[in-house]
């Protein structure tokens, strides 16, 4: 039987828990090195804010938000696990940076998926108020972490110890309600929309919004699941908090990747409009075949 709190075993966690952090960090500081032109060709190019639609605007700065948010996340965990190594540090003041950038890069990798969700069911009341409810619930319990969870310096470990992890239960089960939500809703609304009649172009569109649907929603399973069953075991403080790291630097970089992978879509049109593209590829795919079969019964009589 493990002694999850004996400190050799507790030493090696902290270490593994270290390395595959950075590591996280350093494929997401790659990641965003190679976009950096599309986010300043968002601020300065062609398709600048001033010249966009409120919605481009705002769809835009949820992208920049999640990126930049998560890269200072990483910025500060980083310079924490190198400094603490070396002498004392304000890890009070360094945990609740990281953490509340994380969870805040978190929100908007969420918020880019719902609004994927809320224009292919073309901003419906009762879609749009639950999608509004679950990322306030997210923001909720997010903004409960950052106040709750403390830290103070270790000088036998040379770490900054965790108090009161067991806060992030309530943020991780919000946000696992709220992605699988989400990405039923998507892959609900695109079902609908499941037999395309404007050609191949659109075709293609519909299966990439099926495709990065399918792909979060197993990234999402396989980062928050986890991170939850770790929570509910209470094995020790390093455990519990093992996978909140690995779950925002993952969804954030797939939320991020999939918004940019939208803009090549759109003909004739802001190349950054992410909800104009999604609207290009459910209004060419045409309507569902309930309301089209609807629509043929009418036709008669008229």
């Amino acid at each position: 039987m493990v002694n999850w709190h004996d400190p050799t075993n507790v030493a090696i966690q902290i270490a593994a828990l270290e390395k595959t952090y950075l590591i996280l960090c350093g494929i997401y500081l790659y990641d965003f090195l190679c976009s950096l032109p599309f986010d300043l060709s968002l601020l300065v190019g062609k398709d600048g804010l001033r010249r966009c639609s409120l919605s481009a605007k705002s769809v835009k700065a949820v992208y920049l938000s999640c990126r930049y948010l998560v890269l200072a996340s990483c910025i500060v965990h980083t310079y924490t696990n190198f400094r603490s190594a070396r002498e004392p540090i304000p890890c009070w003041t360094l945990l609740k940076l990281s953490t509340g950038t994380g969870f805040l890069g978190a929100t908007c990798s969420s918020a880019l998926i719902a609004i994927r969700v809320a224009v292919v069911w073309t901003w419906n009341t009762k879609v749009t108020a639950l999608i509004a409810l679950l990322l306030l619930a997210v923001l909720g319990t997010g903004i409960r972490i950052a106040a709750s969870i403390s830290s103070s310096y270790d000088p036998v470990l040379r770490i900054c110890s965790l108090e009161n992890e067991r806060s992030n239960l309530a943020n991780v089960i919000a946000l696992i309600v709220c992605d699988s939500v989400l990405l039923v809703f998507l892959l609900v609304g695109l079902y609908r929309w499941h037999q395309p009649k404007s050609g191949i172009r659109a075709f293609r569109l519909w299966s990439i919004l099926w495709g990065q649907g399918v792909l979060y929603l197993a990234l999402a399973s396989a980062t928050e699941v986890p991170a939850l069953v770790f929570l509910l075991l209470n094995l020790n403080p390093v455990m519990n908090t093992i996978f909140l790291g690995p779950e925002v630097v993952i969804l954030a970089l797939a939320a991020t990747r999939f918004y940019r992978s939208l803009t090549t879509f759109t003909s004739n049109r802001s190349y950054h409009n992410f909800t104009e593209t999604i609207c290009f590829a459910t209004i060419d795919i045409g309507p569902p075949k309930a309301e089209y079969e609807l629509d043929l019964h009418r036709k008669p009589s008229s």
